[in-house]
């Protein structure tokens, strides 16, 4: 059984979901997870709506959780306290992990990516990163950057706003479990739907 996950490297619901398939792998390890890249800001559109901050609340407003607080409470995930880079497109690294998935080490490349980002605050999007965080994974290092430059797995990469629209995809992570799209869903759930998907194959 194959699932197909949606997901940005700059997308924070996406790094709770490498700890929620790192559990889900343990309880089903016939179960294979397999990242699809979803540019959340590929090079057409415009950061105008991603600079903008939000407005400041009142002053005598009690703080209240977010979603996002909700959802790494509820998933146990600690949140690294690291400066990330601010407004950092991911058209390079996406292709980079298709590249790893044809090398027979996507997933492995995707959790060090994962790592650097958001343990590190590493820029993962730049080619030099890219090169260093495949060494010792990658073996066809000048391939890899030939397919960045190349941008050759463009037909495997889905861009935001329109492209992903069309396809029902509205937030990452989104995991396509059986005949179910699910879309930053608690471990429970996914749970619950892989077990159902699974009784729902023939035998």
């Amino acid at each position: 059984m194959e699932i197909k996950v949606a997901h940005d490297v700059t997308c924070g619901f996406c790094w709770i979901a490498i700890f929620q398939i790192r559990q889900l792998k343990m309880e089903f390890p016939d179960v294979d997870f397999r990242w699809v890249g979803y540019e959340m800001m590929p090079l057409e559109l415009e950061w105008e709506k991603a600079s903008t901050p939000p407005p400041a609340p009142p002053a005598n407003k009690p703080k209240t959780p977010t979603r996002f607080e909700f959802a790494l409470e509820a998933s146990g995930v600690e949140w690294p306290q690291v400066q990330r880079p601010r407004l950092m497109r991911t058209n390079n690294i996406v292709h980079a992990f298709e590249f790893a998935y044809d090398a027979g080490v996507g997933n492995e490349f995707i959790e060090r990516v994962y790592e650097a980002y958001y343990r590190e605050g590493q820029e993962v999007n730049q080619v030099e990163v890219i090169v260093a965080l495949a060494e010792g994974l990658i073996e066809d290092i000048e391939g890899l950057k030939a397919a960045i430059e190349e941008n050759r797995y463009a037909d495997r990469v889905v861009k935001f706003d329109d492209e992903a629209y069309s396809k029902g995809i509205y937030n990452l992570p989104t995991f396509f479990i059986g005949d179910q799209r699910l879309a930053e869903q608690p471990t429970s759930v996914l749970r619950k739907a892989i077990i159902e998907a699974r009784n729902l194959q023939p035998a």
